[in-house]
């Protein structure tokens, strides 16, 4: 599975009802609306994801995680967690911390980048 499939497939399995508008699903990734769109219609077509209408918006469309979906997925997440186990059981408590924190500091500097230049 690609990191762009992976990471996609991420931001449903973490919701409550595996489910997400496009919308908040691009932002969530950090891509275009288009990116969004053509990742999906490859993930419908592979039958891990399918699109709903929202009830309440008939303009917004909600994606929404399939059962085959979940289950490839959960497969491929204990994949990647044992092999970022690997990559990191070199590193003692206090390197894993400040890696930690160090990625933190980051993603916060990027979603501050990537909302200035929404609002411009």
């Amino acid at each position: 599975m690609t990191l762009p499939r992976f990471d996609y497939l991420s931001q449903l399995y973490r919701q409550p009802d595996r489910r997400m508008n496009m919308t908040e699903l691009s932002r969530r990734l950090m891509v275009s609306g288009g990116n969004v769109t053509g990742l999906t219609d490859r993930l419908v077509a592979d039958g891990l994801v399918k699109r709903e209408q929202d009830p309440s918006d008939r303009r917004v469309q909600i994606i929404a995680l399939s059962d085959y979906g979940y289950e490839r997925f959960t497969q491929v997440a204990r994949e990647h967690e044992k092999w970022i186990g690997e990559l990191f059981e070199d590193l003692n408590p206090d390197q894993v911390r400040m890696l930690n924190q160090t990625l933190g500091q980051l993603k916060t500097s990027l979603e501050e980048k990537l909302n200035e230049q929404q609002e411009e």
